[in-house]
């Protein structure tokens, strides 16, 4: 009768209710956890992007590292929040192709971040930007060229097309750091000439739109594998090959990440991007206010049927084999062959 629906439903609220609380107090644990252990975002809620749809909401201006595979965009990302007194939290590896997302890293806010679905969820709805401090985002970017890991084309494929779509339509992204590894003598290698590409229609597409205008800058890296007499030469020779393809960068910078020298104008011009994107802040503000976030969201996440999301998890865990641990195989016979065959009937 109408007295007990009305019970279950007062008993299905209280529940409810005792969950949200629950969950608060857990993240609450975790922020005090990652203020202890000296990381800039939440564990489990720092923002992976892997199709355009994902990319979050902004909190802050953001400058991104783009490159080749192995240019050490990783190890410069831990290299320069270790500087800042955080704990390194980017994967790397000796072989080209670990990083498979667009990373955020947030580096001076007052609190440890987190985003879920989409949204900062340390920012209350009816915060405003520069409530949790003018700190900025730093992005660790995948590399473009070749991989040593196991990649389907398809995927290398999309990494261009991600990249055009954030760096040509994302208004918070104000500053690019190209990275060049000094291994290459000066020399511009097949992926860096891909991330030319992509930053010259990049360029074209903000005009069109009206966004502000990127600040482009080159990190020589890996400095400490040439001499300091032959340095020059490499970044006399980095310039002519960036002048004869109409590739001006605003400053060329060299860096060692592993040798810690030449840091303090790698952190000087990324203190200068944050300071511009702040005081350029009417600009992008527009990707930090919650209901155009959602809104966003909304138009840009595709609608996918329940088969093409168990297609979507079966392709997952096939590419997720590069980790260095076999992805777990069916059971028996007859789960491979059911899978196998769901897999063709849907593709």
């Amino acid at each position: 009768d109408e007295a007990e629906l009305s019970l279950l439903r007062a008993k299905a609220e209280a529940s409810r209710l005792k969950n949200e609380e629950r969950k608060k107090l857990e993240y609450a644990k975790d922020v005090e956890a990652a203020k202890l252990k000296g990381v800039t975002c939440v564990v489990n809620f720092r923002p992976k992007v892997r199709y355009a749809w994902q990319i979050p909401q902004a909190v802050g201006p953001e400058c991104i590292l783009v490159g080749r595979s192995n240019a050490g965009k990783s190890t410069l990302t831990n290299t320069y929040l270790e500087s800042k007194g955080f704990q390194s939290s980017a994967p790397v590896d000796d072989r080209p192709g670990r990083t498979r997302m667009l990373t955020w890293y947030p580096v001076n806010f007052d609190v440890p971040l987190a985003w879920k679905d989409g949204m900062c969820i340390t920012m209350p709805p009816e915060g405003k930007l520069g409530d949790l401090g003018k700190g900025f985002c730093l992005l660790d970017c995948f590399g473009l060229g070749e991989v040593e890991f196991k990649v389907k084309k398809s995927r290398l494929s999309s990494w261009i097309d991600l990249m055009k779509q954030f760096m040509g339509g994302r208004r918070a992204l104000n500053t690019v750091f190209h990275l060049i590894s000094c291994e290459q003598e000066g020399q511009l290698s097949d992926g860096d000439l891909q991330v030319i590409d992509v930053f010259k229609m990049a360029k074209v597409a903000r005009e069109q739109a009206g966004f502000q205008a990127l600040s482009f800058v080159v990190v020589l890296t890996k400095e400490d594998l040439v001499t300091p007499e032959a340095l020059p030469d490499v970044l006399r020779t980095l310039r002519e090959e960036c002048a004869r393809r109409g590739y001006i960068p605003d400053e060329i910078i060299s860096c060692s990440a592993r040798d810690r020298s030449g840091l303090e104008p790698v952190s000087a011009a990324m203190d200068a991007s944050a300071a511009r994107g702040w005081d350029t802040r009417d600009t992008w503000d527009i990707e930090a206010t919650n209901k155009n976030v959602k809104e966003l969201f909304a138009l840009r996440r595709p609608q996918l049927s329940r088969g093409q999301q168990r297609v979507d998890r079966i392709k997952r865990k096939e590419e997720n084999s590069w980790r260095g641990r076999p992805t777990r195989s069916p059971s028996s016979t007859y789960e491979k062959r059911r899978i196998s065959t769901f897999v063709a009937d849907h593709i």
